[in-house]
């Protein structure tokens, strides 16, 4: 059961993937209209951040699944370590750099903005403080680079310490970073008197330090899949009632109950996130196992596996750059129907290209 466990492509996982770029896609579109604070805005913000903390999520889960089988078999050796680092970051890294090139190049143009930095470089435009306009959607990368980097040589250094089962290592280490995490939230609590969403978006919700726990969350379910794999077969039908119960409660009962952040900021600086992350974790358990092959289902393993190019290519390469030459405010329904068509198709289809070519130059 457990090799199953770390060699199988669940079809689930890919349709959970795939949908969450497909509405990434689509919401975002809505940012670009003139708009007051409308109802429909606000689902499109929902939307667009539960599949945004969907990925991490699944990032972690990914993180978990490839680290155990680089060293099922095989000592735990730096090698592997070394390994791993490169199967996680031989797309992520190559579609990084070309999309914030085009950025470069595309603000170069209008004229070099004050908010480029030498921090994009490394990954550390939104380590410790909130991301500067330049990129924004660059945040969500940092994240997930810094979580491998920091999972991996932790587990291999406490592996190497202390000599433990890989696998109760893995459970040692998702722990230690979700509580590290959850005590740089508390620290941000205590010290940082914010009232305004916008300030928390912007000063927690996207910088690295506050969001590893989002990531070891996800580490964290692919530990009780491989270690109690019997108990997460059984639950699963449990688990993703309760995970849509915890959906629905962000979606409606947190406005309900009028839990806002100017008055109840302990719950929104400290326990939001992770609430998020552990409900959309516990879909995992029924989605991991649910295994369809048809013609739906293979592209949306297609499109899943272009998650990177499309991430980094659909807002601040193509959405913008369209809006600057088309004004959406100005644009009838039949307008805006053909932009969002192109929108969809031009984004798409560079993600297509650019990972063909990167298939055939870098890898």
């Amino acid at each position: 059961m457990r090799a199953k466990v770390l060699s199988k492509e669940s079809s689930g996982i890919h349709l959970m993937m795939a949908t969450a770029i497909i509405m990434i896609v689509l919401t975002q579109f809505y940012w670009v209209f003139p708009q007051a604070n409308t109802t429909f805005s606000q689902i499109a913000s929902l939307f667009h951040f539960l599949c945004i903390e969907t990925f991490l999520v699944l990032s972690g889960f990914t993180i978990g699944r490839t680290l155990l089988a680089d060293s099922e078999n095989n000592e735990f050796a730096f090698s592997r370590i070394l390994q791993f680092l490169k199967n996680s970051f031989r797309q992520l890294v190559p579609f990084y750099f070309f999309a914030l090139l085009l950025n470069y190049l595309l603000t170069y143009v209008d004229g070099f903005p004050d908010e480029y930095s030498w921090k994009y470089l490394f990954f550390v435009q939104n380590f410790y403080s909130p991301i500067a306009a330049f990129f924004p959607e660059s945040w969500m990368i940092s994240i997930i680079v810094f979580s491998s980097l920091f999972f991996s040589c932790l587990l291999y250094c406490y592996y190497r310490i202390f000599k433990k089962n890989r696998i109760n290592s893995l459970l040692v280490i998702s722990v230690l970073l979700i509580f590290m995490s959850l005590i740089f939230k508390v620290y941000y609590n205590f010290t940082t008197h914010n009232n305004s969403i916008n300030e928390w978006d912007s000063a927690l919700k996207s910088v690295v330090i506050y969001r590893l726990d989002s990531v070891f969350i996800g580490t964290f379910f692919y530990w009780l899949q491989y270690k109690v794999n019997t108990f997460w077969h059984k639950l699963k039908s449990v688990f993703i009632i309760l995970g849509l119960l915890g959906i629905l409660f962000i979606s409606f009962g947190v406005g309900y109950f009028r839990i806002l952040i100017d008055t109840h900021p302990l719950f929104w600086n400290v326990f939001y996130l992770p609430f998020v992350s552990i409900s959309i974790a516990c879909l995992l358990p029924f989605l991991s196992e649910f295994q369809i092959e048809n013609a739906f289902l293979k592209s949306m393993a297609l499109i899943s596996s272009l998650f990177y190019p499309i991430y980094l290519l659909h807002f601040s390469v193509v959405l913008q750059t369209m809006s600057n030459f088309y004004s959406i405010g100005s644009l009838n329904t039949f307008g805006i129907a053909i932009f969002l068509f192109l929108y969809i198709l031009i984004t798409f289809f560079l993600s297509f290209i650019l990972s063909l070519l990167l298939k055939k130059i870098y890898f």
